[in-house]
Order: C-alpha cells, then structure tokens, then sequence
C-alpha cells in the first residue's frame, strides 16, 4: 500500500485534498442550515403554552390512541405516569423554549414509549426542509385543526401526483414492454444502501439483500425497477430465492410489494387482517380520509363496523385493550402481479430480524401470511407500518410541533396483535447460525 502510494501520489494527494474540500463544503451549507432551521424554531412562548400543548396530546391519546395497555405489557413503561411525571418537569423548569419542549419530549415521552402506533415528531431542521409549503400554509391558516385537515390533502395530492405521473402510468400499462421502460430510465444508478444481488451458488441460490425501501434515497423507483427486473431476468430458473430483510429499519412496503413480490408471483394474492381502533374524532376524521384516499388508487376500501358486530372468533385477542375500540374494519390487501414477463417457480425464502420494522416489517406480514415465502430469523421489532391505511398526523397548537400517530390495531385471524410483538418466523434461527446460514443449512438438507 505504501508502494502504492509512493508511486502515485501524484494522484492520491490531489483527490485527498478535492475530498477534504467536498466535505467542508457540505459541512458548510448543511451544518448552517439546519442551525438556522433550529434557531427559527426557537420562538418564546409562555410555560403555559407549552403545556397546554403536552395536554392537548394528551387529550388527543386518551380519545384516539389504542396502544396504552400494551405499553406497559411490552415496555413496562405506564403513559399515564410518564405523561404525569414529565409534565411536573416542564412545569417546575418554568420552560419557554419550543425547541426544548421538543426535546425534552422526545427523550422523556416518545423514546420510553418505544415509538409505539408510530407515534413522534418530526424533528424542526426535517420538516422545516421537507414541509417548508405545509409549515407556511400552517401560518396563512392560522388553525391547527384546519392545518390537519389541510396537510393531509397536500399529502394526498403529492402521492396521487407521484403514482399517477407519465413515468409511472408508463410502467403499469401493460403494452409499454418491461426493457423498454428500462432503456428509459437514467443510467447509472447508484444502489448502495438500498440493494444488494448475489448469486450464493451458480443456478441454483439466488439472494437479494433489500436494506432500505424508504423514498428519500435518489431514483428510489428506478433503483427498484432496474435492479429487480435484471436481478429477475437472471435467476428465473432457480431453485431458491432468498431476499434480506434484517437490518431495515422500513420505507414504503408498495416498494416491496410491487417490485420484489409483484414481478415473480403467478397471480394477485390476497391478505385480510382485522383492524380495531377508538371512535375519537380525530381518528374518525382522518378513517373517512383514509377511505377515501384508498378509493383514489382503486383499493378496496373496508366498511367500518361497530364493535359489537365483531365475532367471537379470536381466541388470543387481549380483552383488555378490546374494551377500548369503538369501531373495526376487515381491511383487504391485494398484491398484484407486476407483468415483467418473467417468472419463479422455485422457494422463496425471506430473512428477518429484530431491526425489521415499519414498512419493512410490513413486507415480512404481507410475505407470511400471503404465504408468497417462508420466513427465516427472529421475530421483527414490533412496529409494523400501515401506510394510507390507519396513519393520523398531528399537530401541536402553540409549538406548531408535528407529528405522526396511528390508529390502527391490526391482529391476524386469531387477534394475535403485530404492534409490539413483530411477525414469528416459521423457522428460528438456528443455535450458532443466523438467519442465512440457518436457510443455507435447510437447504442443503432438501429443504
């Protein structure tokens, strides 16, 4: 190595010192911006003001939020206690600044809670980046309910503008020809961090690792769309299909669904699981909202039911956290066949563990019980996303905080509850191998 870098130095020193500048000059316009980002969210308010805010949450949990129970049985962390404990903290500080109430709720409410129904808030140097148009129609509306209501038609609006752009009507439409729709896309495409394909062993094991399938990465479609289909056109013959779930952390699960399962499945497959929620007003809302904005993409919008319309057929459904609904639905996912040409007739196998969370925990729900593959490695973390279906955002009057809390408490047939518990494996890991070593073992057995 020192041979090697006597001889070129010449270069090496160059791109070093080119380097060292990319970074300073990075660190110079994001370090200032998302301080200024901060400095701006550090508006005085009154101690009261603040809370008022952390009891308006409060109020807004006791209507709508379903997870209080199950806080303490998973967490051992009491909401009630905590709320009460924190706000005597902020009280007795004489606390003023918005920026602080912030973080003194992330780290004495949200983080013992352990994130559960989602439940956070966007941190001020995000969102005022990412919702710079949402925070200044926040101050045109002058009204935290209207802003609710208002953000979540922009939300709607962004993501029907996103699905149904003429890239993506191109990809769905089934004359356009998959290499077709390929040739167009932009080229080369940096997958780090997003995808990784290998071939364990030449014609017969095939893996693909899916480490992130949030959409803030560049090209994040096109990543999917080219890797996969040329990842697919590959190993059609195959025996075995492993695709890595462990590690990530969760993004969109339409990711997955589309590009990952939707490309090798040989017909639509269907999954119903049963939703239970509060009937707040906040959560009745944003329920008629999210029908709604299901019916927009054609899904099959699920018809709310009174509780007392539910049968008794869910033997491991906690009767504790029942006695709180108001309301369920049976909510149908459909997991179309993507027409790429191709197809797989060999075992798929999917990999996860206790990182495995959000959308991508979604993912392993939608691959179990759809039965599109067997699943392999530990029990996921807990905190399964439910995109469009049950999500609420929330917003804070005085701070202008906002955030993210959902409703929805889905259970398999039998009421056994995802939230806090993760997706079982078929098969655990087994004593001194991790999860692919454990499918490579059950493999070269016959498996």
């Amino acid at each position: 190595m020192r041979y090697l870098f006597r001889k070129h130095k010449d270069i090496f020193l160059p791109a070093a010192v080119i380097l060292a500048i990319a970074v300073i000059w990075i660190a110079t316009l994001t370090i200032p911006r998302i301080s200024r980002a901060i400095d701006d969210f550090r508006h005085r308010l009154t101690n009261e003001d603040l809370l008022y805010d952390f009891d308006y949450l409060m109020a807004l949990m006791e209507e709508n939020f379903p997870f209080f129970g199950l806080s303490e049985r998973v967490n051992g962390v009491d909401i009630r206690q905590l709320a009460a404990e924190l706000r005597a903290e902020i009280e007795e500080s004489g606390m003023t600044d918005a920026y602080d109430f912030y973080n003194a709720m992330i780290t004495g409410f949200i983080h013992p809670i352990g994130q559960l129904g989602h439940l956070f808030f966007y941190h001020p140097s995000t969102y005022n980046d990412a919702l710079e148009a949402y925070m200044s129609q926040l101050r045109t509306l002058g009204d935290h309910e209207r802003w609710s209501d208002w953000y979540f038609a922009s939300t709607e609006w962004l993501m029907l503008e996103n699905f149904t752009r003429p890239e993506t009507l191109r990809l769905i439409r089934r004359d356009i020809p998959m290499p077709e729709v390929i040739a167009a896309m932009p080229s080369p495409l940096d997958v780090t961090g997003v995808l990784e394909t290998d071939i364990l062993a030449e014609g017969k094991i095939a893996y693909v690792a899916v480490t992130r399938m949030a959409n803030t990465a560049p090209h994040m479609s096109h990543i999917f769309r080219r890797t996969m289909y040329d990842f697919y056109t590959k190993i059609q013959d195959y025996e075995h299909l492993i695709i890595d779930l462990r590690g990530n952390h969760g993004g969109f699960a339409d990711v997955f669904t589309h590009y990952v399962m939707g490309p090798i499945i040989p017909r639509t497959l269907r999954l119903t699981m049963t939703m239970f929620y509060r009937g707040g007003e906040h959560n009745l809302r944003w329920s008629d909202a999210n029908m709604r904005f299901r019916r927009a993409f054609g899904a099959v919008a699920a018809t709310r039911q009174p509780i007392e319309n539910m049968p008794a057929n869910m033997p491991y459904l906690n009767q504790d956290d029942f006695k709180l609904f108001d309301y369920f639905e049976n909510v149908a996912f459909h997991i179309s066949r993507v027409d790429w040409g191709l197809s797989f007739s060999g075992k798929v196998w999917v990999l996860i563990d206790g990182v495995t969370a959000s959308g991508a925990e979604q993912a392993a729900i939608m691959s179990k019980y759809t039965g599109f593959a067997t699943l392999v490695g530990e029990s996921t973390r807990g905190m399964p996303a439910g995109p469009v279906i049950s999500v609420t955002q929330i917003s804070l009057p005085n701070t202008g905080l906002i955030g993210r809390m959902d409703y929805g408490y889905f259970v398999d047939a039998y009421g056994r509850l995802f939230e806090g518990y993760g997706v079982t494996p078929h098969y655990f890991n087994r004593p001194g191998m991790d999860a692919l070593e454990t499918v490579l073992a059950m493999i070269a057995e016959g498996q």
